[in-house]
């Protein structure tokens, strides 16, 4: 198994007239709770079925976004930790004094974002890793394929 990449240009936020070129992540699918609870449940499983992983799973999801909502950062272990984070409108001290700070209005959007633990980092690494170059093209056309869903 490898990573699929292409190479193509980013935005350039530089200023600078060069365009440089990067390599980008390029998936070949997503994979769906069921598909990765299946997984779990024959690799890694022993006595734990499929449903089981699936229960478990959703039981831990909805567990991870009640603590965000509270205002915790949630470690998982070798999963990493999941924490919220807050992008909000830039405010001088002045318009702060002037119009107070208001969430409703001063506050774009929250997402979660994640840190990765120690064996994450150590396992999907670049030493630890397959590459192979495909066409952005291919992974295109991949993704149009999965969104129409199956043949009929």
């Amino acid at each position: 198994m490898a990573i699929n990449y292409s190479v193509g240009q980013a935005c350039n936020f530089s200023g600078n007239d060069e365009q440089k070129l990067y390599a980008r992540v390029q998936s070949t699918q997503t994979v769906s709770l069921e598909e990765i609870a299946k997984y779990a449940a024959s690799h890694y499983g022993g006595m734990v079925d499929k449903m089981m992983v699936m229960k478990v799973v959703d039981m831990l999801s909805k567990s991870v976004v009640d603590k965000l909502k509270d205002g915790c950062r949630v470690s998982l272990g070798d999963l990493g930790t999941y924490y919220a984070h807050i992008k909000s409108t830039g405010k001088s001290v002045a318009e702060i004094r002037e119009e107070g700070f208001h969430p409703s209005r001063d506050i774009e959007d929250v997402c979660v974002k994640w840190s990765q633990s120690q064996l994450m980092k150590h396992e999907i690494n670049v030493d630890n890793v397959t590459f192979k170059q495909v066409s952005q093209l291919d992974t295109k056309r991949g993704a149009i394929k999965e969104s129409e869903g199956p043949a009929d």
